[in-house]
């Protein structure tokens, strides 16, 4: 059961809907209790350094591996944020 307005305590029945579990994380996502980005509990990088890493590549002056060890995370990190598979917002 999902809560229309966010707020779990509310039981109500004009606030609840049936969904599954992917409606369920759009909702999550939507009223702001998803951790995502720079609210993410095990964030390696912050928000102001995606720019900056994806610019980095860009120039061709910079590998990977490179700029793994220039922000101090595994390569695989560095990876997927050129490839977006992470540092992206979720379509639902």
């Amino acid at each position: 059961v999902c809560h229309i307005n966010g707020d779990k305590v509310d039981n109500r029945v004009v606030n609840l809907r049936r969904d599954d579990n992917t409606g369920n994380q759009f909702d999550r996502w939507r009223h702001g209790k998803m951790p995502h980005g720079d609210t993410h509990w095990n964030r390696k990088l912050s928000s102001s350094q995606i720019p900056a890493i994806k610019e980095m590549y860009k120039t061709g002056g910079y590998s990977q591996e490179n700029l793994a060890k220039v922000f101090g995370v595994h390569r695989w990190t560095i990876s997927d944020v050129l490839k977006e598979k992470t540092w992206i917002i979720p379509i639902f």
